[in-house]
């Protein structure tokens, strides 16, 4: 009788330990429906991206590299329903380089179709929120351009399938741990570009 007993509860622990521990990444989900249109204009979303907690206006950063030709598309989201959030990226040089940006609550995103290939810097940041601490995501998806079709049929280290991944999910950094940046206006960009190296 105890033999049949334990069976049953072992079976049951098997079955439950795992939903237990299951949880879904709200703000990742959350970037994942700011990029609906973009995949809708043929942008392919890469499954990398970064994930993390911030605290309200501290931006921080993550640089990437960037190809020449390709067209690419940075979603940032918080978990945070009272979040307002942007997201902007800046080239190597300092200067803001968005093409195209919005914001709508607790989601945003920026294209931008580099000239140069480089190591960009996506600078975003939870603007205003009832939290103390807000819990973001950051995805991106691109588009490749002619002159990388044509790197990639001659196998250029640079096509997009070959560029450098954001780390994986077991290895992400938790970029809440650097120290603030200067606080972000027009006037101080390249200030602030200039404290990210």
């Amino acid at each position: 009788m105890k033999t049949p007993t334990r069976l049953l509860l072992i079976l049951l622990t098997a079955i439950a330990l795992p939903v237990a521990f299951a949880y879904v990444d709200d703000a990742h989900s959350r970037a994942m429906e700011a990029a609906t249109a973009a995949v809708k204009e043929g942008y392919l979303v890469r499954q990398e991206y970064w994930a993390g907690s911030v605290v309200t206006k501290q931006p921080s950063v993550v640089k990437h590299q960037l190809f020449a030709g390709n067209s690419y598309w940075f979603w940032f989201a918080s978990d945070e329903d009272s979040a307002q959030v942007t997201v902007h990226v800046y080239d190597p040089s300092g200067k803001i380089a968005d093409n195209e940006a919005w914001q709508r609550g607790n989601m945003a995103g920026v294209k931008i179709t580099p000239k140069k290939t480089g190591t960009y810097f996506i600078v975003f940041s939870v603007e205003q929120s009832k939290a103390k601490k807000n819990r973001w995501a950051l995805a991106y998806g691109y588009k490749s351009g002619g002159a990388v079709e044509w790197d990639r049929r001659l196998a250029c280290p640079h096509a997009p399938t070959q560029a450098r991944r954001p780390p994986d999910s077991d290895s992400r950094e938790d970029y809440s741990t650097r120290p603030p940046l200067a606080p972000r206006s027009a006037q101080d960009d390249r200030q602030i570009w200039m404290q990210m190296r």
